[in-house]
């Protein structure tokens, strides 16, 4: 596999793993804030702030240890260190992350909504039938983050956690969806089409009469 393939791949990898983090945080917020009743907006906050620091520890971890400190375009070192101070800074803010609770579930839905806008454009743009579903699940999500953002609560109070819930759900779909049209659009393309190969003229049937390579002689010939 030549660098720039390994290249790509990296980057596919890292735009699937960000899309899959956003999905299930998602997911897992909601089914907590829906169905474990004795969980607390400030136990999440105190939780959601010691993720950010193990997950800029891993990134920097990652840095060092996978060499990307070789690569120009890596930003893991940096990510890291940024998601080390939102974390600290988190937990001196705790009150005030409590209070913004609301509005922090609406960017992760609103994000995750964005990331699914990219994987219809995709479908799209290879041709897939099955663009229009993912449109679809994109306006879902979307149009659940506005609802969050805008505490627009028009059937219960919990419907922002089941906004979370559907959300998750949808993103997850989605990504499945993405990852199976465009590996087998990546197969199709790398297959050669329209190649006919002849087969193989056997020692017996070129052997046999009536079988085998025909000879023509030309007018030219002296045998004719």
């Amino acid at each position: 596999m030549t660098t720039e393939k390994k290249e790509g791949k990296r980057r596919r990898m890292s735009g699937s793993a960000l899309q899959l983090m956003l999905a299930l945080a998602s997911l897992l917020l909601g089914s907590l804030l829906t169905f474990v009743t004795e969980l607390d907006v400030r136990t999440l906050c105190y939780v959601f702030c010691i993720v950010l620091v193990a997950a800029g520890v891993a990134a920097i971890a990652y840095f060092f240890l996978s060499g990307a400190y070789r690569r120009l375009d890596d930003y893991n070192f940096a990510l890291g260190v940024m998601l080390m101070i939102l974390g600290c800074c988190g937990f001196a803010r705790i009150e005030g992350m409590e209070g913004s609770f609301l509005a922090y579930m609406g960017f992760l839905v609103l994000a995750l909504g964005i990331v699914a806008l990219q994987n219809t454009v995709q479908l799209r743009v290879v041709g897939s039938a099955l663009w229009p579903v993912g449109l679809l699940f994109t306006a879902v999500i979307l149009f659940g983050g506005i609802t969050i953002l805008l505490d627009i609560r028009a059937v219960w109070d919990k419907v922002q956690y089941w906004i979370l819930i559907v959300s998750g759900v949808l993103g997850l779909a989605g990504l499945i969806m993405t990852a199976i049209v465009l590996h087998r659009t990546a197969r199709e393309a790398a297959s050669p089409a329209g190649v006919l190969v002849e087969p193989a003229v056997s020692d017996t049937e070129a052997l046999e009469p009536g079988k085998g390579p025909e000879l023509s002689l030309s007018d030219d010939d002296p045998r004719s």
